[in-house]
């Protein structure tokens, strides 16, 4: 018989309520208003780190994934570790899902279907480019470099003509490592994106 009906899965830094982090705070009580719910319907939930080393995964029907923000900081061990739980519990999503996200590629299948998705450009692991000779390539001027694999703007960087050279060297060493991509940036969605901070901002006012 299973002790749990749903683990609900964080990372080791969101275990604990944080009254100095409002960051750390928000992620939990978010994440606390999951297993109320679902206690709500009389199912037994426990939140543990993805990583704990105690727990045994076969001792709950399903785990749903919330807040295992540290994945791509240890993409690694994150991976050998999905596709081991996989085989002990129920995944929601599952472990195709979870992987097919995970990799920005996936805008290469949305595109190949008819969805409009944004510029981009994919660089593959061992690529010998620099970034100077792929704007070139491209025609592009302003972009936003990052990882395939990525969350929190881990190496995210903005990219001009006037800043291009002090991010070769990291792109060197990046890309021996994992794929990268590039988003031709659009200033449009910027000043779209400031309008609606603006505007929310002024609504937030309002409403105190």
């Amino acid at each position: 018989m299973k002790t749990f009906d749903i683990v609900i899965l964080t990372d080791n830094r969101y275990l604990e309520d944080s009254e100095t982090n409002t960051y750390k705070h928000n992620v939990f009580y978010e994440d606390f208003l999951v297993p109320e719910a679902l206690q709500a319907e009389n199912l037994k939930v426990t939140r543990l780190a993805w990583d704990d080393l105690n727990f045994n995964w076969s001792d709950t029907k399903a785990v749903l994934f919330r807040t295992t923000w540290d994945y791509f900081d240890r993409f690694s061990e994150f991976s050998k570790w999905l596709a081991m739980v996989s085989t002990k519990t129920r995944l929601l999503n599952s472990e195709k899902i979870i992987r097919w996200n995970i990799d920005k590629h996936y805008l290469l299948e949305l595109k190949a279907k008819g969805i409009h998705v944004a510029k981009s450009f994919f660089i593959e692991t061992g690529t010998q480019s620099t970034l100077t000779e792929l704007h070139q390539q491209l025609n592009w001027q302003e972009t936003v470099l990052k990882p395939c694999v990525s969350g929190a703007g881990r190496h995210t960087y903005r990219l001009t003509p006037h800043n291009i050279a002090e991010h070769e060297a990291i792109f060197t060493e990046l890309i021996q490592q994992e794929s990268m991509m590039l988003h031709r940036f659009n200033i449009t969605l910027l000043r779209k994106a400031k309008c609606l901070l603006s505007f929310s901002m002024v609504n937030t006012v309002m409403l105190f």
